[in-house]
């Protein structure tokens, strides 16, 4: 069984000292699968503890993926770019992440707060 031992946020260095909590920012890479987002995004934005930011990347959909995370504004930072796979699109996402921890999150998942 393997064993891990967390050490306090503010013990570990992975917190500014003066907030004491960790931020964290969910990645959602996504293709063409306007049908689920929105509910992906709902369910982030309702968690117990919001994220610091939540960034969907659009790999070059055809759909109306644009339009459903345009509708959340300032909520969700939103990046579109030419077709080239999940991996790439979540590399991009990785370089715009400001928060001290990283969730990735695919378009169809729903996290219960």
């Amino acid at each position: 069984m393997l064993s891990t031992k967390m050490l306090p946020l503010e013990k570990s260095g992975m917190a500014s000292p003066e907030r004491n909590i960790a931020d964290v920012c969910v990645i959602v890479p996504t293709f063409n699968r306007s049908q689920y987002l929105g509910e992906a995004i709902d369910s982030i934005l309702n968690q117990t503890r919001p994220p610091a930011e939540i960034i969907v990347v659009d790999d070059g959909s055809t759909d109306k993926t644009s339009d459903v995370a345009k509708s959340y504004g300032d909520r969700i930072k939103y990046v579109w770019k030419e077709n080239g796979g999940k991996p790439a699109a979540i590399n991009l996402a990785l370089r715009l992440a400001q928060a001290d921890y990283v969730i990735i999150a695919d378009d169809d998942d729903i996290m219960f707060p």
